[in-house]
């Protein structure tokens, strides 16, 4: 219809205000589904073992989220970081979950889990939230901004690495499901990224989704790449391979950096198919059993770190026992430092 338009809401007052012609109620989810969100979010990375111990304090948590997706998300996204069952307890004989002073009964279900997660804050995050007030409804900023203004206003308990912290908080908020409705730039806008791009914390993603939408095969520009987990065991090994399966490589990368990698294995299609590759550094791999073949990659050129921490003593008899590889290697860094920019794309915002 010429001039229509849709309006989303939980208020039935903005569809008498808007005299919409057609009004369409969604249901909520029901009782399963909504445990499927919440149990998706709760338990990742959590071994078997404890999610079977605390399977039936979840569902009575996710209960309380009376089919709403959003509180369901909210709640789980809380509920991931606490690991002993008395600490879920404690969350579902929460007085939040009573709330009196909210008159609407949907927004009464959503307010109480946000409450919930904002007051299991540390209090450097919960003063950056809070900031977040400053911008209008609606308003729609992005992670550099809200960075720039966390460091300005002073808010980052750190003189040192301050942005990366900054970096840090964001991540935490956005895994604790505060921020909502993220946006990438533009396909086509992406797809000519030239030059460099970093990929953080991918050892955070929930949803290999997530992953895929980075289309990086579309990126024909792109030559030089890291991608960085999370440093720590605290997750499935299988989550970490899902995801690098799900992040197809560019076609024509030159330098490949991979960090803080869980998996077991690694698919061929990350050596095999760039036939342009010249470095590789795969740092922090601890328990690969299987590299696939390298391809047309120098051998020499190839940087690879199984251990979090070496010890001097190790360090200096490797260069010591082999001056000469040590020094390729030096100068293969140099040429992947020299190579990159400063993209950075973190793919939880």
């Amino acid at each position: 219809m010429m001039g229509s338009a849709r309006t989303t809401t939980r208020n039935k007052k903005v569809v008498d205000m808007m005299g919409s012609a057609r009004m369409i109620n969604l249901e909520v989810l029901s009782e399963e589904d909504c445990w499927l969100v919440f149990s998706k979010i709760a338990f990742f990375g959590k071994a078997p073992a404890k999610c079977d111990e605390l399977e039936v304090l979840g569902r009575q948590i996710a209960k309380k989220c009376k089919g709403l997706p959003l509180a369901a998300k909210t709640i789980g996204s809380l509920m991931r970081f606490k690991r002993s069952r008395e600490l879920w307890e404690n969350v579902l004989d929460s007085n939040l979950w009573e709330l009196e002073d909210v008159e609407k009964v949907v927004e009464k279900d959503l307010f109480a889990p946000l409450l919930l997660s904002y007051y299991d804050l540390p209090s450097p995050l919960k003063r950056c939230f809070s900031y977040c007030a400053v911008y209008p409804k609606d308003y729609v900023f992005s992670s550099d901004e809200l960075v720039e203004m966390w460091m300005a206003q002073g808010y980052i308990d750190s003189k040192e690495n301050m942005e990366i912290i900054a970096r840090e908080y964001f991540e935490n908020l956005v895994i604790r499901s505060l921020f909502q409705d993220f946006e990438k730039d533009e396909d086509d806008d992406l797809n000519q990224l030239q030059g460099s791009l970093d990929i953080l914390g991918l050892g955070k993603v929930v949803n290999v989704c997530e992953a895929e939408n980075a289309q990086l095969k579309k990126k024909m520009h792109l030559y030089t790449l890291k991608l960085e987990f999370t440093r720590g065991n605290d997750r499935r090994i299988e989550n970490d391979v899902s995801v690098l399966n799900a992040l197809e490589s560019p076609p024509n990368l030159k330098y490949l950096s991979i960090l803080w990698y869980q998996g077991t294995t690694m698919s061929a299609n990350w050596t095999m198919s760039l036939t342009k590759l010249r470095t590789l550094r795969l740092d922090c791999f601890k328990n690969l059993e299987h590299l696939p073949p390298l391809g047309k990659l120098p051998f020499d050129w190839c940087m690879l770190r199984d251990n979090e921490e070496e010890s001097d003593e190790e360090e200096s008899s490797e260069e010591e026992e082999d001056e000469e590889e040590s020094d390729e290697e030096e100068h293969a860094e140099e040429e992947f430092d020299k190579e990159a920019s400063s993209s950075t794309m973190n793919l939880r915002d």
